[in-house]
């Protein structure tokens, strides 16, 4: 059984799927030169530690931190893998 919705912790006003993400990923400073490349979106079948490790070091590498990381994440997963 999943939680009831937190309409207050709703980042887009319509629960459209990204609810676990806390106020704090709402207000986050994106570095300008911020650009990762050589990473393919996560389609579910690929080995996911790998897939992480990949993600992980693309991003640092594009400036990124923990925060930019956890909110770039449903930037990378494909339509396959959301559902």
């Amino acid at each position: 059984m999943t939680a009831p919705a937190d309409p207050d912790n709703d980042v887009g006003g319509d629960l459209d799927g990204f609810s676990a993400f806390f106020n704090g990923l709402q207000g986050i400073s994106w570095p300008a030169t911020f650009k990762p490349i050589g990473i393919n979106k996560f389609d579910g079948d690929s080995d996911p530690r790998t897939w992480l490790r990949t993600y992980s070091i693309a991003l640092w590498a594009a400036n990124g931190n923990n925060d930019i990381m956890a909110a770039y994440f449903p930037v990378m997963m494909s339509r396959q893998a959301l559902n």
